[in-house]
């Protein structure tokens, strides 16, 4: 599993940051500016559907299928690693919002995204060898 992202999948990383960012889309994306503006005011609700929604694009990538049907994978288990992801990342505290730096939601948001990409290739490979018939050892 590779640990970089393409080009084209940080620019879709991107949209799914500003669709739920007003702040973001004001700035005009995720680009390092070596300024003030590099620590975006984002409220907390959008840090957690930032993270929900690039887990799902993630998943959603394994299983070519859109965004919107993936809407209810996520269980319990990922759950709790998406949390973790935002409190690494962000040292997350339970406030209305508050401001991140761009390298630190960048970086967030490859972490939802892999884990959505890695979980889907567990499962598609647990289906896998499931389909597949047990072994006759008699014959």
């Amino acid at each position: 599993m590779k640990n970089t992202l393409s080009k084209a999948e940080e620019k879709k990383l991107e949209q799914v940051a500003m669709d739920c960012s007003e702040s973001l889309k004001d700035r005009g994306g995720l680009d390092t500016r070596h300024n003030d503006t590099d620590f975006p005011e984002v409220y907390s609700w959008s840090i957690s559907e930032m993270v929900r929604k690039t887990y799902l694009l993630g998943r959603a990538e394994v299983f070519e299928v859109s965004n919107k049907q993936m809407d209810y994978t996520i269980n319990t288990r990922a759950l709790v690693d998406l949390q973790d992801v935002q409190v690494n990342c962000l040292a997350y505290k339970k406030e209305s919002f508050k401001h991140i730096a761009i390298w630190s939601i960048k970086e967030m948001l490859k972490r939802a995204y892999l884990l959505g990409r890695v979980d889907a290739e567990a499962e598609v490979a647990r289906d896998y060898l499931l389909s597949k018939p047990e072994y006759d050892a008699a014959n």
